[in-house]
């Protein structure tokens, strides 16, 4: 078998996308006979653009070879074959045919009328050079397997060997048996009553810093999976003559919703539906929240309530009656408004005491952090009703239980049960209660983590400390030099700069490992606090009289400057002042001075300062 994903990583995607189940599923509505087929060799039946064939080339011992039709694992094989069915059935597709793929499925609500339907399926297959084999066919039939469910005039319901799957699972012992199991009973999530209640109790356990444990908590939840499998309902198609009902609920943490219709024998469900509500969500008024229930159901079911000429929408907030005829509404609800205004329909209040099933399904077990216990009345008759009211884990129960039964239990029947006793009695259970082991064997366990914990970082130090050395400590009037690699100086590139500036003096020591140095005035933009990896000690050179080569210029406000070291003299020139300056660092340089305009001098007040009150004295 041949890999593409390198081929598929550069193919351009088809984005057709293929007929989603829920959609598929939808329209059978009064079908009472039903016929499929499997086309065969669906991938073999679309060619390789020609002058491509090299693309899917792959070599064996004797030669190289490239296919001429689609082979298995290309990107664009799914929606490239759905595109090829969808041309050739173009006028049947939701009439009475539906395809998926490579699964055909013609409906009818007569025989007469099924024979001739099917036969159209079959001339246009043969047509088009697509076939299937004679055990890939099931014609008239009353109920058929398609796509996962069974569907029949009374509606969809779950294959009856899956039910007995799920009546088989035995409680998982490792995360990917347990995430299986939960795949497939989400799949048939919309046959099951408070679904969410049910399956998303345990998606907790599939939490990333949690460690995976299936309690007896988890297990009866499994427990209750299975049993409502066993009595799910059948779901009856969908019947735009039929009397509608939406009946919605919010709650502060979720969604709940219920799609049914009303025919002779009463009310019969349609679909079931329910959802968590996101963080931004969660802060919406309470009239909000139950609005956007009705507005998550007319989407979720948009495809059915568009059909229906009127349906009734049920809910038991009051005062969404007069939603539609308010005259203020924030921006939010006036969105909400111009979507439900697609629709035909009339709400209508429900007490939500009525509602039990759209009711339940919106107020969810797990996202309620805190529990209650009524002291007053309707106290727990043993253990077991305490363990499940308080939340107490059943492993650590079952562990102390015998000593809450033999030591505890025994000493409180010893005692005179007297009202003036009842304060050494307290004492004595106190002092003798099991939780105090608990407490004790918890403080031995941190003990010893926190022994490991230091005895891992002395270790970490060991190693971590094997090639550094002691920072160097200067005192004040040191001399040092300072990395560059912090400072814009004028060099084009950091690999022609200098590496070290300076020398600079050290002023005083900044806490433990930092020095505040004695910068050049021009450097004003630059902080005088440098950490002591930044600085290197000045060393006397081993070679007397060593010229000292001067200080590069630094970038102030992106213009390079050097350091003033003293103004000589001053002079008028075409009616400009200018400055006779000696420059720092340039004391053995035959072109240390140089006349200057006194607008280069702003970054040198007091030596113009100097100049001026102590030289000329003015």
């Amino acid at each position: 078998m041949c890999y593409y994903h390198k081929l598929n990583a550069v193919t351009r995607k088809n984005r057709d996308p293929v007929p989603p189940m829920n959609h598929l599923l939808t329209i059978f509505n009064s079908s009472t006979i039903f016929s499929k087929m499997i086309l065969c060799g669906a991938n073999s039946l679309l060619r390789i653009k020609e002058g491509d064939e090299h693309l899917t080339a792959f070599i064996t011992k004797y030669n190289s070879y490239g296919y001429l039709v689609v082979p298995f694992g290309l990107t664009n094989d799914p929606a490239s074959f759905q595109n090829l069915v969808n041309d050739i059935f173009a006028y049947f597709f939701d009439v009475f045919v539906v395809i998926k793929l490579d699964d055909v499925m013609d409906f009818s609500s007569s025989e007469e009328e099924h024979v001739k339907l099917v036969t159209s399926v079959l001339q246009r297959l043969r047509e088009n050079s697509l076939f299937s084999k004679a055990s890939k066919f099931l014609f008239h039939a009353l109920s058929v397997e398609y796509l996962g469910f069974v569907v029949s005039s009374e509606g969809l319901k779950m294959y009856s060997s899956k039910v007995q799957q799920i009546l088989n699972w035995p409680p998982p012992r490792i995360i990917k048996a347990f995430q299986s199991s939960l795949g497939f009973a989400n799949f048939y999530h919309c046959f099951i009553k408070n679904d969410s209640k049910k399956i998303t109790s345990l998606t907790s356990l599939l939490k990333k810093d949690s460690p995976f444990i299936f309690n007896e908590e988890a297990l009866s939840q499994l427990k209750l999976i299975k049993e409502a499998f066993t009595t799910a309902p059948i779901l009856a198609h969908f019947n735009p003559s039929l009397p509608t009902i939406v009946e919605t609920d919010a709650s502060d943490y979720a969604l709940g919703a219920l799609l049914s219709q009303v025919n002779d024998s009463g009310k019969h469900p349609i679909a079931f539906d329910s959802c968590k509500l996101l963080p931004a969500e969660l802060n919406y008024e309470i009239h909000d929240k139950e609005l956007l229930g009705t507005v998550w159901a007319l989407k979720r079911w948009g495809a059915f309530l568009s059909l229906s000429n009127l349906f009734e929408v049920l809910t038991d907030h009051s005062s969404l009656q007069y939603f539609m005829s308010s005259k203020f509404l924030t921006c939010r609800q006036a969105r909400w408004v111009k979507f439900v205004s697609e629709f035909h329909f009339t709400i209508t209040y429900h007490p939500g005491r009525l509602a039990t099933l759209p009711d339940a399904l919106s107020c969810r077990d797990e996202v309620y952090p805190e529990r209650g216990v009524d002291f007053i009345s309707n106290n727990p008759q043993n253990f077991n009703q305490v363990i499940k009211q308080d939340g107490i884990q059943e492993s650590i129960f079952f562990s102390i239980k015998v000593e809450i039964f033999s030591d505890l239990v025994d000493k409180i029947q010893k005692e005179v049960w007297q009202d003036n006793d009842y304060k050494e009695i307290l004492k004595q259970l106190s002092r003798d209660s099991p939780a105090g082991k608990l407490s004790t064997k918890l403080q031995s366990v941190q003990q010893v983590v926190k022994e490991e914990l230091e005895s891992a970082i002395r270790r970490f130090m060991k190693y971590a400390d094997r090639n550094r050395e002691i920072p160097p400590d200067f005192q004040p009037g040191d001399k040092v030099w300072l990395a560059s690699k912090n400072i814009k100086t004028t060099r084009p590139t950091k690999k022609l700069s200098e590496r070290w500036l300076g020398p600079f003096e050290v002023i005083k020591k900044i806490g433990s490992h930092a020095y505040h140095l004695k910068l050049p005035q021009q450097w004003k933009s630059v902080y005088p606090v440098f950490h002591v990896s930044l600085l290197e000690p000045v060393k006397q050179s081993a070679i007397p009289n060593q010229h000292q080569l001067p200080p590069p210029p630094v970038l102030v406000e992106e213009q390079e400057e050097w350091e003033v070291a003293q103004v000589l003299d001053s002079k008028l020139k075409r009616g400009k002042l200018w400055y006779l300056v000696e420059w720092k660092g340039f004391s053995e340089d035959p072109e240390r001075t140089r006349w200057e305009p006194a607008s280069n001098l702003t970054n040198s007040p007091d030596l113009v300062k100097y100049f001026l009150h102590c030289i000329l004295k003015l």
